[in-house]
């Protein structure tokens, strides 16, 4: 039976060295009329609607009200998006364009994505970085805000595009935050961690993914995976 693997996008497959929550930033203070109380807020891990709800909150406005603004400020981002992340804002981080090519080249696992981005800012970046092609399917911030509930609508398009049954117990998230690993978890599958420069070792091994490695470098990546998925084939 084939393997599912789905990859985050933000430090784990692209960067926008922050142009992504500038872009946030902006739409929130178009909708909302000021600016978002943002001083020591982390977006990591997180989906765009829970992004701008915890805005929404740290910045006072009430909790009657922020059901309302969402929707509105989600479209005032994706609006944003073409004149806010450019080109040359977004960049594909060590290893990934190498690992999906070799990955596609394969034929073998089925692969997707899993983030907290609404569809049209993951599909942006993706396009700009070059990965695009080889991540067909997946699940988005836009399918729900919390990103332990994301895993069945990824899996779900998965089958109904590569034609084939994709357990829980076969499918390998892969990401750079505790929350990715907390996702796979929630469902049973397996986490792979890619420490890089955005979450130390320490911490995610705190969270017991299957393994962590320090980028998606094939060398590095592609052994873990072989293992990972030949567990228990």
């Amino acid at each position: 039976m084939r393997w599912l693997v789905l990859f985050d996008v933000d430090g784990t497959l692209v960067t926008t060295g922050g142009k992504a929550f500038e872009a946030c930033l902006a739409a929130y203070a178009a909708v909302v009329g000021r600016p978002a109380s943002a001083e020591g807020f982390s977006p990591a891990g997180k989906t765009d609607p829970q992004i701008f709800a915890e805005l929404l909150q740290r910045s006072g406005v009430e909790e009657a009200v922020i059901p309302h603004l969402l929707p509105r400020i989600l479209d005032a981002y994706r609006a944003l998006l073409p004149e806010k992340l450019l080109p040359e804002h977004v960049r594909p981080l060590p290893g990934a364009c190498e690992l999906l090519r070799a990955l596609a080249g394969k034929g073998e696992p089925a692969l997707g994505v899993l983030t907290g981005n609404v569809r049209e800012g993951a599909q942006r970046k993706l396009t700009l970085a070059g990965l695009a092609e080889h991540l067909p399917v997946g699940a988005f911030g836009c399918d729900h805000p919390d990103r332990n509930q994301l895993l069945p609508f990824a899996v779900r398009r998965a089958e109904a595009h590569y034609a084939t049954r994709f357990p829980y117990t076969r499918v390998v998230v892969v990401g750079d935050t505790e929350r990715d690993v907390r996702c796979a978890h929630a469902w049973g599958a397996k986490a792979i961690a890619v420490a890089g420069k955005t979450r130390k070792a320490s911490a995610l091994v705190r969270e017991k993914p299957w393994a962590v490695v320090p980028t998606l470098d094939p060398a590095l990546f592609l052994p873990v995976l072989a293992t990972a998925t030949a567990e228990g084939s």
